[in-house]
């Protein structure tokens, strides 16, 4: 769904999100990587001059693959956006330093901002960099969570029995 300033009331514009709308279903799965299982929320638009600001409430499940056994998951993620935007080209030639305030600021080309690719962008911003079974709003689909990290499993087979003679020794300053 593409939508340009002018065509937001000054009061603002709502936009419901719900499976049912294809743009939100897919902005939020190419955002994470996966597959939208369920979609909830609500967007509102509001237009000051050329810049949109879209706030809103997101509720999703999506379907990933596990980073560290590869098995299929269910991560759940519900939260609130803030992003602006300001139309490709509407700031300066690129030759001055952005203030604090300007970095925060996505920007749309001229036939309108596309709010599939704010969700992506959303989701992309919340998804973690890895995502395992035991992350949190995180379930494996089958199965149990794979191991944590820093659990150590024993080994198979026992070690070179010519490594021996090193288990007795100790590093200066161990008692």
């Amino acid at each position: 769904m593409r939508i340009s300033p002018h065509q937001i009331p000054h009061e603002g514009r709502e936009v419901d999100l719900t499976m049912d709308e294809k743009w939100a279903r897919e902005g939020v799965g190419q955002g994470v990587g996966g597959k939208t299982l369920s979609l909830n929320g609500q967007l509102f638009l509001r237009a000051y001059e050329a810049q949109i600001r879209v706030t809103g409430t997101v509720d999703s499940e999506v379907e990933l693959v596990c980073d560290r056994c590869a098995k299929d998951l269910r991560w759940s993620q519900d939260g609130e956006l803030d992003l602006s935007y300001l139309p490709i080209g509407s700031r300066d030639d690129g030759s001055r330093a952005l203030a604090s305030d300007e970095l925060d600021i996505g920007f749309y080309p001229l036939e309108g901002l596309d709010l599939g690719r704010v969700l992506q962008e959303f989701f992309a911003l919340e998804v973690p960099g890895r995502l395992s079974c035991d992350a949190p709003n995180a379930v494996p689909l089958e199965g149990e969570s794979c191991s944590p990290l820093g659990t150590v499993q024993e080994p198979t087979k026992r070690a070179d029995p010519r490594f021996a003679a090193l288990a007795g020794l100790k590093l200066s300053g161990e008692g």
